[in-house]
């Protein structure tokens, strides 16, 4: 482990293979997610995912455990995607209104993961992502699906890879 600042601890990352998954949840289009994540929009979605949405999932696998999903990244610019906050489901058929399901596909992902009290760790692992990619060349991220899963004190950021 690394201690990147603070209250923060950040795990090498590390490669896996993933099979697929559903969330269900509630989902904003946004530009460039983790440039300033704390003025964003994206805050305000949690928010309202916690004060509104959580308890209207059907179905939910661990309702305790939390998503950020990034999807749809857009063809012409990787930073512009859909950002969904949700939680895992059994089943993504029929879901309620305001809100949507999808699959996480099965794939190859790095993992990075940080054991945190800082309100700004997920964007602290952001930056660490950015730079991981930028020196390291053997691995090239997909821009399919990459996701956050936040179980207590521990967010876990798994980010889609091409294949090799």
């Amino acid at each position: 482990m690394e201690s990147c600042r603070a209250g923060l601890e950040i795990v090498q990352p590390r490669r896996v293979q993933k099979t697929e998954s559903y969330v269900m949840g509630i989902e904003l289009c946004v530009a460039n997610p983790t440039v300033s994540p704390l003025t964003a929009e994206v805050p305000k979605l949690w928010q309202r995912f916690a004060a509104e949405e959580l308890l209207n999932i059907p179905d939910p696998v661990q309702p305790e455990v939390l998503y950020g999903i990034y999807t749809d990244y857009s063809e012409c610019h990787p930073r512009q995607c859909s950002v969904i906050v949700a939680v895992e489901v059994s089943s993504i058929d029929n879901p309620p209104e305001n809100m949507v399901g999808i699959c996480i596909p099965a794939a190859d992902y790095l993992v990075f993961e940080a054991i945190s009290t800082s309100s700004n760790a997920v964007a602290q692992v952001w930056q660490q992502i950015e730079s991981y990619f930028t020196e390291n060349f053997h691995d090239q991220r997909a821009f399919t699906t990459d996701f956050e899963q936040y179980d207590q004190q521990q967010v876990k950021i798994y980010v889609a890879i091409k294949s090799v």
